[in-house]
């Protein structure tokens, strides 16, 4: 079975690097015309599906073409559009959008021409959702996402635009196991179209590859005399069995008048004694304990600020009437 999956693997990313023209099936009736640096260009060949008899022409590029077939040469953006098939009393019958795709340019001449690699993913958990994000400049782009696992389809929200350029995607594989180990990978495609331009960014990875927890909660200290006590609970949004998902944390403390901080690394409780006396603060993250994923931000505790004594006002006394 293992060696299906590899074959049907290995077909499909054979089938989708040969360079030509190609069916987007993400969009309806849309095809991608893949163009190199040389630009010698792609004969592109259309049919409208209608009986032989039927009299039908098309416009393209401004132009009447007669006949249910279209034949028209594709070198660059302005060759691309909107082809769409008529009936002699001018009703459309079948329409066909051509898109370009430049392979083998630079990055400044992509669409998403912030980064070789512009979409990053992140899950806080194992429980099967996970959150995408890329930067995008350019405001007259249309972006479709999709993902999958092995031969089923994960749901995927519409990308929405945060602040700064920043597009967020939510994801949910239903169909994840969290106490089950992974074997396949998800794999995940970010479709950029702009005007008569297309282009594409896939990642694939496993949930635990893309694991970075939320940092601790509820930092607090304790203890009387030298004896000083660190405690922090698991991140609420972390899997509730923690004895099945457990984490390990590093501790960063800062003692007032001490000079360098001191580190404490791969803690496997929420707790750390120590013997000090005066303030001090300390900052926690956090990690999957048995696979080395990413740390969490850190999280800081807050010095006690001690209350100044104000002395209390005399009132005034009143000037004495003459």
């Amino acid at each position: 079975m293992s060696y299906l999956r590899l074959v049907v693997l290995v077909l499909t990313l054979f089938v989708n690097s040969l360079r030509g023209l190609w069916e987007l099936s993400i969009l309806k009736n849309t095809f991608i015309v893949d163009i190199g640096k040389k630009g010698d260009g792609e004969m592109v060949r259309f049919y409208c599906p209608v009986p032989e008899e039927t009299s039908v022409f098309w416009r393209a590029k401004g132009n009447k073409r007669n006949g249910r077939n279209l034949k028209t040469l594709v070198r660059e953006a302005m060759d691309a559009g909107n082809f769409t098939c008529h009936l002699s009393n001018g009703d459309i019958e079948d329409y066909k959008v051509l898109l370009i795709h430049k392979y083998n340019v630079s990055l400044n001449e992509k669409i998403l021409s912030n980064s070789k690699q512009p979409v990053e993913c992140e899950a806080k958990n194992y429980s099967g959702h996970f959150r995408c994000s890329w930067l995008g400049t350019k405001t007259d782009v249309v972006y479709v996402f999709e993902a999958q696992r092995g031969g089923y389809t994960i749901h995927c929200e519409n990308p929405l635009r945060r602040e700064h350029n920043k597009y967020e995607v939510n994801c949910q594989d239903n169909e994840s196991c969290q106490y089950g180990e992974e074997s396949q990978y998800i794999e995940v495609v970010l479709h950029a179209v702009q005007e008569k331009r297309y282009e594409n960014h896939t990642q694939v990875f496993m949930l635990r590859d893309i694991t970075k927890p939320d940092p601790p909660s509820d930092l607090k200290k304790s203890g009387k005399n030298s004896n000083v006590s660190l405690n922090w609970k698991y991140p609420k949004t972390w899997c509730n069995i923690h004895s099945f998902f457990p984490l390990i944390f590093n501790v960063n403390i800062t003692k007032e008048n001490k000079g360098a901080p001191e580190l404490h690394k791969d803690i496997e409780v929420p707790q750390l004694t120590l013997k000090h006396k005066g303030k001090l603060t300390f900052c926690v993250q956090a990690r999957d304990m048995y696979y080395k994923s990413s740390w969490s931000e850190w999280t800081c505790s807050m010095h006690n600020k001690s209350r100044k004594k104000h002395k209390k006002k005399r009132p005034e006394k009143s000037p004495k009437r003459s």
